[in-house]
């Protein structure tokens, strides 16, 4: 068989179950082969119920009725739909991006590898969003984002996990907050690009920054708001702003200082040690 049908047949597998979970989470109940039909769209069990005889009015009174839908925990037919639809999309993802596709790779335009990524994204923004939604701004998203493929360090806060939709490109150290637009893909010359980019431990990536793929930001560094980290940048530890971003005066130590400074430097050194000098000779003298 080739590789492409194999790839097929577990689409359509896939795709089956989630047809499966989703029609198994949205069933009514059923109350039972006695139930009788109600007002309502759904039966009313009556097994349960007593009744009485009104014989002024010749009706029947029910007591105790069981509707459908109460004295049931709907919340957790929801969380457990919930949940598998997130195992869902994880499963997607391994089998049509695997655990490694991403970091630093490339596709044809329209190929299998650009069709499939991109049907993975949208099951993950789909079936992922109320989950994530519910955890953003805290640690509880990492262990989704984790098992999904994302490389994320111990008490990093992601507050818009839908943007780590990359996922093996990933990579955030310990102690981030990551505030801003993650671009880690792109399309050059008809071809999908995706690579890696790294966040160091301690990094603060400010509201609507943009970070883009295969860009380097080490430990301790503040991207201010409305910044963009281009493609492939190297940032050292410091603050920066601006698009592109652009280290603030004295924040970043970039090498030595320029030689100008250093000459001036050593004339003033120079010149203060002649003076104590010849104070301390003239003294001695007198």
């Amino acid at each position: 068989m080739a590789p492409t049908d194999r790839k097929l047949r577990w689409l359509a597998a896939l795709l089956a179950c989630c047809a499966a979970t989703v029609t198994a989470a949205q069933a009514p109940p059923v109350k039972g082969p006695t139930a009788l039909p109600g007002t309502g769209e759904q039966p009313i069990n009556l097994d349960a119920a007593s009744s009485e005889v009104d014989y002024k009015t010749n009706t029947v009174v029910f007591k105790d009725v069981v509707i459908p839908g109460q004295g049931e925990d709907p919340a957790s037919r929801v969380l457990l739909a919930e949940i598998g639809l997130v195992v869902l999309a994880v499963a997607i993802k391994k089998a049509l991006v695997g655990d490694e596709w991403g970091a630093d790779h490339r596709a044809p335009f329209w190929s299998w590898r650009h069709f499939s990524y991109f049907f993975a994204q949208d099951c993950f923004f789909i079936w992922c969003r109320s989950p994530l939604g519910f955890c953003a701004g805290t640690v509880l998203a990492n262990s989704i984002l984790r098992r999904i493929g994302c490389r994320i360090g111990r008490r990093t806060i992601v507050t818009q996990p839908l943007q780590c939709s990359d996922w093996n490109a990933v990579s955030f150290g310990n102690d981030c907050v990551v505030d801003g637009f993650l671009q880690f893909h792109s399309f050059e010359n008809m071809t999908l690009k995706v690579k890696r980019a790294r966040i160091g431990d301690g990094c603060t990536v400010g509201l609507g920054a943009t970070v883009m793929g295969g860009a380097v930001i080490e430990h301790d560094t503040t991207l201010l708001p409305l910044s963009l980290v281009l493609k492939e940048m190297a940032m050292p530890p410091g603050i920066y702003q601006g698009s592109p971003a652009e280290p603030l005066e004295g924040s970043v130590l970039t090498g030595p200082p320029p030689a100008s400074e250093t000459l001036e430097h050593g004339q003033v050194t120079g010149q203060v040690t002649g003076q104590v000098t010849s104070q301390v000779t003239t003294r001695a003298a007198l």
